[in-house]
Parts: C-alpha cells; sequence; structure tokens
C-alpha cells in the first residue's frame, strides 16, 4: 500500500511528509490477526488501568471499530504507532504536529484514533516496570496525565475524547522507563 495513495483515498494533505519515515517497513510488519491495540478488551483495561473516565470508551470503542473497518485508517493508525513507539529516532516531538488533527472519515473521532495510540503506551510501560520491580502502585500513578490531557483535549474540541498527535512523542518517557511518578 503506497503511502501517498492511502494519504489520497483518506483526504489526507501531508505537506511536511511527516508520515513518510518507514512507511513501507510499517506495511510490511502489519500483523496478521489485527492490531491488538484496537480490540475492545485491550482498550477497556487500558483505559480503566489510566484512570480515564468511563464515558471515554464509547468513543474509544466507536474510533477503533471505525479503524478496523478501513483497511486505510488501519494502514494509518499501525503506521503511526510505530513511528512512536517502534522507531525512536524519528524526531516526533518535531514531526507529529505535522500529523493531521482532523481525519476524514473519523471526524469528531479524529482525537480517539491519537488516544488510543497514546494508551498502547501503558502496557510497553507496565512491562518495563515489571521488569525493573516497580510496584504497580506506581505504575498507575504515571497515568495520571491521560485523564488531564483527556480533558484538555475536550475543553478545547467541542466536548470530544481524544488527544493531539503532538502530545505522543512524550509517552516514549514511560515506554523506555525514564518517566516515574513517585
Amino acid at each position: 500500500m503506497k503511502k501517498n495513495d492511502l494519504l489520497t483515498r483518506l483526504g489526507i494533505d501531508d505537506p511536511a511528509d511527516a508520515l513518510r519515515p518507514f512507511w513501507d517497513e510499517s506495511q510490511s510488519n502489519y500483523p496478521d490477526d489485527g492490531i491488538r491495540f484496537l480490540h475492545p478488551d485491550s482498550i477497556r483495561r487500558t483505559r480503566a488501568f489510566t484512570g480515564l473516565p468511563e464515558a471515554a470508551e464509547p468513543a474509544l470503542l466507536a474510533a477503533a471499530a471505525r479503524i478496523r473497518e478501513s483497511a486505510d485508517l488501519a494502514a494509518l493508525v499501525w503506521h503511526c504507532h510505530r513511528l512512536i513507539y517502534e522507531h525512536l529516532e524519528f524526531p516526533a516531538s518535531q514531526q507529529t504536529r505535522h500529523w493531521p488533527n482532523r481525519i476524514p472519515g473519523l471526524d469528531e473521532l479524529s482525537g480517539a484514533f491519537y488516544l488510543l495510540i497514546a494508551l498502547d503506551a501503558v502496557p510497553r510501560m507496565l512491562d518495563v516496570h515489571r521488569r525493573r520491580g516497580i510496584p504497580e502502585a506506581v505504575s498507575r500513578a504515571c497515568c495520571s496525565h491521560f485523564p488531564v490531557s483527556l480533558q484538555l483535549y475536550r475543553d478545547h474540541h467541542d466536548d470530544c475524547i481524544g488527544v493531539r498527535p503532538r502530545v505522543l512523542y512524550w509517552l516514549r518517557n514511560h515506554i523506555r522507563g525514564d518517566l516515574i511518578r513517585l
């Protein structure tokens, strides 16, 4: 699947070419059994662990369902996910600000697209914390920014559920184990 063709079908402009790096690699590593972090059980589990309100769950599940139903949206979410979590050399703090805030086809669920990516930091963080012997209570405290980020998004986006893409880079601190809240 070619990036430019996919973005054209989705109606997304990428003038800064911020979605170009590692595109072919992402597509060649697309999971045959679907994207794990889009499964309803995964969403429910990570939403609860982070302390996000239950009221956020329907929007997250609806966004995930739309993404799973669209090969183009699924390819895009997988690629964005890999740029954040697999390619730590990708300059996410600069490039994610060029990612589209609104994704045609998701509309009011566009922020949920990015929140789903954000939530996948949680199992990665927990794995690092378990290996380091960090108690679960500390891991939960490390997720306190999720409800705050969600509320900031809601305040500026007509009460929609989500986060902006530019906040995703910060989650790398969690998956490396560089950020621990005591």
